[in-house]
Order: structure tokens, then sequence, then C-alpha cells
């Protein structure tokens, strides 16, 4: 049988974004493991559940339309930085066990820690997801709003992908 995803509360802040305001933190078990932080991360963006898509580009239409920063735009930076990117996302830090990724906007601060630990069974891997924001202004408290409901659900269909494709191989 394949663990779901579950959300475990946390408190906003991480050395990544200290002052964070808003947080969220999703784990699954996995096995076999992943070799590192960073493998876990881009498995974790190739398993997006399929509707992501579509919604990235109607978010890029409508961001652009409020002056903020397109995913393409994100990426494209990114991809200058030493540490490069994760799919759209560049990388912050990258330490054994942990990967940063994120970005800094108008409306908010966003940082996307992904972990890796031993699981609870014999050889499985837990994967932490933990996503921690600073908003700046009122847009960023109405993208939140907006966004939370299908926020949770990548996180969650991002995770059960993860497990399935696991399992699978």
């Amino acid at each position: 049988m394949m663990a779901a995803a579950f959300e475990i509360p946390i408190e906003p802040g991480h050395p990544a974004l200290q002052d964070a305001d808003w947080a969220d933190c999703w784990e699954v078990e996995v096995q076999p493991p992943y070799a590192n932080a960073r493998e876990a991360a881009t498995d974790m963006v190739n398993c997006f559940p399929a509707w992501m898509s579509p919604m990235l580009k109607l978010r890029d239409g409508l961001v652009s339309l409020a002056g903020l920063r397109t995913t393409k735009v994100v990426q494209q930076e990114g991809a200058e930085d030493v540490l490069g990117t994760v799919a759209f996302f560049p990388v912050i830090s990258e330490i054994p066990g942990e990967i940063v990724l994120g970005t800094n906007d108008k409306h908010l601060d966003f940082r996307l820690v992904i972990s890796i630990s031993p699981g609870s069974n014999n050889g499985s891997q837990r994967i932490s997801m933990q996503t921690h924001l600073k908003r700046h202004n009122h847009l960023g408290h109405a993208y939140l709003v907006v966004i939370q409901s299908f926020h949770r659900a990548a996180c969650s269909g991002s995770l059960d992908n993860m497990v399935a494709r696991r399992t699978a191989s």
C-alpha cells in the first residue's frame, strides 16, 4: 500500500527566509531512496499533477499584467546563477540532505525547501517539502488567498505522484 502525502504543522521561518510570515510542510515516505535532495526536488517538479502546466500558463498571463515576474523570467534569472535551477525554480542553496529553491518578487519572497532523511521503514526515505513566504503588501496577501488551494493540491499531488513513480520502478 502506498503512503499518501500528509501535512505537518510548522511555524514560518527557515534559515533561507527567516522573516517568513506564512509556511506549510508536506511529507511522504518513498522507497527506494533518492541519492540527494536535488534529485528528489527534480522528481517532485517532474511529478506535478497534469493540471499544473495550464495553471502555470494562466498564472503567468495574470501576474504579468500586475507587473510580477513570470516563471520563464524567474527561470532565466536562475539559470544565470552558479547553482542553476530545478525546472523554473532558482536554487538558493544546497547542503547534504536539503535544497532550497525560490525567488523574491514585489509581492512576496518565496522559498521551497526540499529535504530528505531516513524514513520509518527499513530502506525508506522521508521527503519533506516546506514552503515559506514573506508577503510584502496587499498583492502578496491576495495572491496567497487565490493560490492557496491550488498550492495544497500541487504539493500533495506531486508527493503522491513521486511515491507512485518510485513504487512502479
